[in-house]
């Protein structure tokens, strides 16, 4: 059975790295950058997508590496030995590191149980297939090519607050920088509004593999929040909190013979 071809690489962008045992298309690269990320990208020939980043607060210089540990995980470090990041995993017994076709880079154990996985700590963008659960984040970056924590941030709220915002309600924030505390919020989407079921809040938020975004809610039901429908054998899609503050879905088409970019859906 021959295997499914995946366009997702995990990259650091530096001249001396290394990475043990993986299986799928990672790809771990070389760049004449002095400071740089470990991040997944989506490959779209000539462009290149990064959909989630290790260290946007703490760059790493030139010369820096990132290696797996048996007992820590996923480790970037400095060429002074300096630990810039690490996914900080709290069991032994790490075997490898593998790209799901998903784009969700994973830490496994000797017995393929997920001991780590880049899913369940977002940056500025979620990806099909992707669960956000209650009490989620995630943080636009500052600019286009500056990947520290932005203004923006977008939270699932996990439990009420002064502001009268309801438990499993999604919001935008702006963030009174350098601190991380949040604004009033420019825009909320209450996950029981019009719902004569008041008690059956969101408890997850999910991005689908055609394009919708929606709450699974307590009882079952789904709300949702986005148009969608498209045809996933034709388009790849990203959801992203981008630098100006705007939450948007994007599509973008698989095919290399069509002359495309991504667009808002």
């Amino acid at each position: 059975m021959a295997l499914t071809q995946t366009f997702f690489s995990l990259l650091l962008l530096l001249p001396i790295c290394s990475v043990s045992q993986t299986t799928g298309n990672i790809t771990v690269g070389g760049s004449s950058l002095k400071l740089t990320t470990l991040h997944v990208s989506l490959l779209l020939r000539p462009e290149r997508t990064i959909v989630w980043y290790a260290n946007g607060d703490k760059l790493a210089p030139w010369g820096s590496k990132v290696e797996l540990n048996a007992d820590r995980g996923l480790v970037l470090t400095s060429p002074r030995g300096e630990e810039l990041w690490t996914s900080e995993i709290l069991t032994g017994g790490l075997a490898y590191g593998l790209m799901e076709d998903t784009g969700n880079f994973v830490l496994q154990d000797s017995n393929f149980n997920k001991v780590w996985e880049s899913f369940q700590y977002p940056t500025d963008t979620i990806l099909p297939t992707q669960i956000i659960e209650r009490g989620g984040v995630l943080s636009s970056q500052q600019s286009e090519t500056n990947f520290s924590k932005g203004r923006f941030q977008l939270r699932f709220v996990e439990a009420g607050n002064k502001q009268s915002i309801k438990v499993g309600s999604l919001v935008l924030h702006v963030i009174n920088l350098p601190t991380t505390e949040p604004t009033r919020p420019y825009y909320v989407k209450d996950s029981t509004a019009g719902d004569t079921n008041a008690s059956s809040p969101g408890r997850q938020l999910l991005f689908s593999e055609s394009g919708y975004i929606y709450f699974l809610k307590e009882n079952g039901e789904r709300l949702n929040l986005s148009q969608g429908g498209h045809s996933t054998g034709n388009f790849f899609f990203r959801v992203t909190l981008n630098f100006d503050g705007i939450f948007t879905v994007y599509s973008h088409p698989k095919s290399s013979t069509v002359n495309g970019s991504w667009t808002a859906v």
